[in-house]
C-alpha cells in the first residue's frame, strides 16, 4: 500500500471523531522536527492542492501524543473521506504528508469520491454505519455552537454496549481535572444521570473518556436507534452536562 522504504501508517475511519482529530503513531512523531506546529497534507501524489493541518500535542500518562488537529476536518470534507475508508498516510518530509484513500479494498486516491447510499446497503458492520455522513456532519457543524461540541453517532457497538466515547483531545481540552469516575448529566428531551470514566486501556488514537452507566436508560427513554446522529455540546461544568442534539 505504500512504497518500500517510506515511513507510513494506516488508519480506518470507524469513529466520527477521527474526522476531526487523528492520532499519529509515536514512530511518525519522531519523523517531525522539533518546533513544527503545522504540516501540509495532500491527496496522493498531487501536490497542486495542499491543506494546512495544525499539530496538537496532548499529555498522557504514557507521554505526549501528537494529533492532526485544526485543518484535518477540511481535508476530510473536501476529499469526501467516509466511514469505512482506510487512509494510508505517508511522510514526505518532516512537515509534509500524503494520504492514499482506500475503499472496499480498492484505492480511490486518484478518483473523485462520491458518497452514495450504495456504499452502506445490506451491511451491518460498524464501518458501514456512517458511510453517508459527510454532508450531514458538514451541515451540522456550520450551525452556531456557543459551547465546545463534537459529533457522535450511535453505531452498532455503541448500541450493543451502550456507550458514548469522547476523544482524548476533546477530553483534555474540556474535562481535565475531573475525577474518575465522574457524574455527568445528559440532556435531550429530559435529563439523564450518567457516569464518565477514563478509558485506561484504550488506544489513545480512539478515545480518552467514555460515558457508560446511564446511557442505556437514555437510549431506551429517548428512543435512540442504530445510526442516530447527535451534536454533543458541553453546556455546563458545574455540574458537568452534555446536551445531545440530533442532526
Amino acid at each position: 500500500m505504500a512504497d518500500n522504504g517510506d515511513t507510513w501508517f494506516n488508519v480506518t475511519i470507524n469513529d466520527d471523531q477521527k474526522l476531526y482529530y487523528l492520532c499519529l503513531p509515536d514512530y511518525i512523531k519522531e519523523e517531525i522536527s522539533r518546533g513544527v506546529r503545522e504540516v501540509k497534507v495532500q491527496r496522493g501524489d498531487d501536490d497542486s492542492i495542499t491543506y494546512g493541518v495544525k499539530l496538537k500535542k496532548v499529555k498522557t500518562k504514557s507521554g505526549h501524543k501528537l494529533f492532526f488537529g485544526d485543518g484535518w476536518e477540511v481535508f476530510v470534507e473536501e476529499n469526501s473521506v467516509a466511514f469505512g475508508d482506510t487512509l494510508v498516510i505517508t511522510v514526505i518530509c518532516d512537515d509534509s504528508f500524503k494520504v492514499a484513500i482506500w475503499r472496499d479494498g480498492e484505492e480511490e486516491t486518484d478518483d473523485v469520491i462520491l458518497i452514495s447510499s450504495d456504499s452502506s446497503e445490506n451491511g451491518d458492520d460498524d464501518a458501514n454505519d456512517g458511510a453517508n455522513d459527510g454532508d450531514d456532519i458538514a451541515q451540522a457543524i456550520q450551525q452556531p455552537h456557543p459551547n465546545p461540541f463534537f459529533p457522535f453517532k450511535f453505531i452498532k457497538s455503541y448500541i450493543k454496549k451502550p456507550t458514548i466515547n469522547i476523544s482524548l483531545p476533546f477530553a483534555q481540552a474540556n474535562f481535565s481535572g475531573l475525577g474518575d469516575p465522574c457524574t455527568v448529566y445528559l440532556t435531550i428531551s429530559q435529563t439523564w444521570e450518567a457516569t464518565m470514566h477514563v478509558k485506561k486501556k484504550s488506544t489513545w488514537e480512539d478515545c480518552g473518556l467514555y460515558v457508560k452507566k446511564g446511557v442505556q436508560e437514555l437510549i431506551k427513554g429517548e428512543g435512540v436507534t442504530l445510526g442516530a446522529k447527535f451534536i454533543i455540546e458541553v453546556t455546563s461544568m458545574d455540574p458537568p452536562t452534555l446536551s445531545l442534539r440530533r442532526y
